[in-house]
């Protein structure tokens, strides 16, 4: 993150800054811990799967609450108001809240309005879109959510719309080839995947 005070954008709001900040670390101090522990980088003797998932869910419950304040506030906090990092910070705990759908639903068209005015990311707006949409069970547009092969070998998209045009929309957002894509969460997760 850059310094607050160092941000390019003057900010309206500090307080709601420090506010994403704390509940974006917690967010991904557990996620961090769990992916580390896939890979194998922590001692499985004194780390357990299931504490770390419930550490996961525990944060993401707790969190929901503090999002909903702040978008019932302020909208969807975009550039002007917090600066971009933690704009983007806000987008990515809306992310997990997966047993939220209408909370994510109202969130993406919050976020709209402001990517409309370039004072949110067109990218983890659609980033945002595909969540939603694999949420309601539809065929997503971009590609941003994988799940992992049969063969439990690599990461693929979930199902999308027009596939062949895929790479087409993903540049149109500002995402790299979905072949990119792939090969960023292969290497990432390695943890997950079958050798």
């Amino acid at each position: 993150f850059k310094d607050v005070k160092a941000q390019e954008t003057p900010v309206k709001d500090s307080t709601l800054i420090y506010e994403i900040y704390d509940l974006y670390l917690s967010d991904q101090s557990c996620r961090e811990q769990l992916r580390k522990f896939n890979n194998h980088e922590l001692d499985s003797a004194i780390y357990k799967k299931e504490v770390l998932e419930n550490s996961i869910r525990t944060t993401d419950s707790i969190n929901f609450y503090h999002l909903k304040k702040i978008t019932d506030t302020h909208g969807f906090p975009g550039y002007t108001l917090v600066g971009e990092d933690f704009s983007d910070s806000f987008w990515n705990l809306v992310q997990h809240q997966d047993n939220h759908l209408d909370y994510q639903k109202e969130v993406l068209a919050l976020m709209k309005i402001e990517v409309a005015k370039k004072n949110a990311s067109g990218t983890y707006y659609a980033y945002l879109t595909d969540r939603v949409l694999v949420n309601s069970n539809e065929e997503q547009e971009f590609g941003t959510q994988m799940r992992i092969n049969e063969a439990g070998t690599s990461y693929e998209p979930k199902p999308v719309i027009d596939p062949i045009n895929l790479n087409s929309r993903r540049a149109s957002v500002g995402l790299t080839p979905i072949e990119e894509y792939i090969q960023l969460m292969n290497t990432r997760y390695s943890g997950n995947l079958n050798k």
